[in-house]
């Protein structure tokens, strides 16, 4: 996700009594953008890990199947 800032502030309005020119001032800054990165986290690693763990089962339920019956799965 990025996020926008923009800030304007607006400065003092001279007018000609107070100085020789009239002007406006006004500060802007620029814009930023920050990109905001996610973490890996617990969560993904958990999930990880479990994807594994369900392929190192089904090759282990495969190999039992083959041992007993001769074939795999579907029997």
């Amino acid at each position: 996700m990025a996020r926008k800032a923009a800030i304007v502030r607006k400065g003092k309005v001279r007018t000609a009594k107070d100085a020789d020119d009239a002007s406006t001032e006004v500060e802007v800054e620029e814009e930023t953008t920050v990109e905001v990165k996610p973490a890996m986290g617990l969560e993904t690693a958990l999930i990880g890990i479990t994807f594994i763990a369900l392929i190192a089962a089904f090759l282990m339920i495969q190999m039992k199947m083959h041992a007993a019956f001769g074939k795999g799965w579907p029997v």
